[in-house]
């Protein structure tokens, strides 16, 4: 069945949280390029002046480079998709939706993976943000996601409402930088998933909806953390039991097959003995650094910490990617295959 035109184009991605950072480091950049042109106009400068001035160049347009490769939106968004191909015929949309899990600016990347292994029957548009909840999906992107029509979405969301959970200045901060009108916790986090999930069920008669189970915070699955994350998921299974009837809503369980593993490839006593999601932030300038100019691979970065699916005990590696990569194609080629 053909599908109707976008009636708008969906704005570029915002880099909501990271605006301060970005100008920050942006101009310090600045300044520090004017110091070598000032220094060099008198007397042909001063060597050490000029050689710090250069110094503290090189560091900020590293910092602002890694920033920006951290928080620019996906290669393939819902502004990008509509902007490129509106109007146009083609391949059903795989709309994959979520948070930084699913954007991928530091965590392995099974969007990517997905895209290499089904990229002749679907086109995979990411609509994803580092920080993201439940609430600005629901009432943001999801109406930003319908102008591409997709025929197929997964959701992967929830771990920011439920980090707030976990620890309530994480969720003041989410509160803060998006404007939230309920604050992060479970009721909200089920009105929420329970409208996206709607939402698009309503939006064509025909699309086919995964929800994902929340992936582990930190790999010791015994954890205060983890125990908020199975509650969160206990949500997520009655959500998608209140759309059993339209036959198009499944659950993908992500935590069951990532626990899985661990308990099959690690000791309890090294996941207890692996880095804690309290800690996630102080891993990711040296991933960064590390993955994107070093070449290190998230496994091997993920393994300093004890990690055996995760990079810092909140985002995936290379081997948790590939398993929700699996997950949700498996999803994907019965759904696929029923038509």
């Amino acid at each position: 069945m053909a599908k109707e035109p976008a009636s708008f184009i969906p704005p570029v991605q915002p880099r909501t949280g990271f605006e301060k950072d970005i100008l920050k480091y942006n101009g310090l950049l600045v300044l520090s390029a004017l110091a070598i042109c000032v220094n060099q106009l008198y007397n042909d400068g001063h060597v050490v002046i000029r050689n710090a001035a250069f110094a503290f160049t090189v560091v900020f347009a590293l910092l602002s480079y890694l920033l920006d490769l951290a928080t620019k939106p996906p290669k393939l968004d819902p502004h990008t998709y509509v902007k490129n191909r509106r109007g146009r015929g083609g391949k059903p949309v795989l709309m994959m939706v979520g948070d930084s899990i699913t954007h991928q600016g530091l965590s392995g990347k099974f969007c990517e993976m997905i895209e290499k292994d089904f990229h002749e029957e679907v086109d995979v548009v990411v609509c994803a943000q580092n920080s993201i909840s439940s609430e600005t999906v629901a009432k943001e992107r999801v109406p930003w996601s319908l102008q591409c029509n997709p025929s197929y979405v997964s959701i992967l969301i929830g771990t920011n409402d439920i980090k707030g959970i976990y620890k309530p200045e994480w969720g003041a901060g989410t509160l803060a930088n998006f404007g939230l009108a309920d604050p992060v916790g479970y009721n909200s986090f089920r009105k929420y998933l329970k409208s996206i999930v709607g939402q698009y069920i309503a939006a064509d008669p025909h699309s086919k909806v995964a929800v994902h189970t929340l992936p582990p915070m930190g790999e010791d699955l015994s954890s205060r953390a983890n125990g908020c994350v199975r509650k969160a998921n206990e949500i997520i299974f009655l959500v998608a039991k209140g759309f059993e009837g339209t036959g198009r809503v499944e659950v993908v369980d992500t935590y069951g097959a990532l626990s899985g593993h661990l308990r099959e490839n690690s000791t309890r006593e090294a996941r207890e003995g692996s880095l804690k999601v309290d800690d996630f932030s102080s891993v990711g300038p040296e991933a960064l650094i590390k993955h994107n100019l070093m070449g290190y691979s998230y496994d091997s970065i993920g393994r300093r910490f004890g990690l055996t699916v995760m990079v810092d005990a909140l985002h995936l590696n290379e081997t948790g990617a590939r398993i929700v990569a699996d997950g949700v194609g498996g999803w994907l080629r019965a759904a696929l295959k029923k038509g």
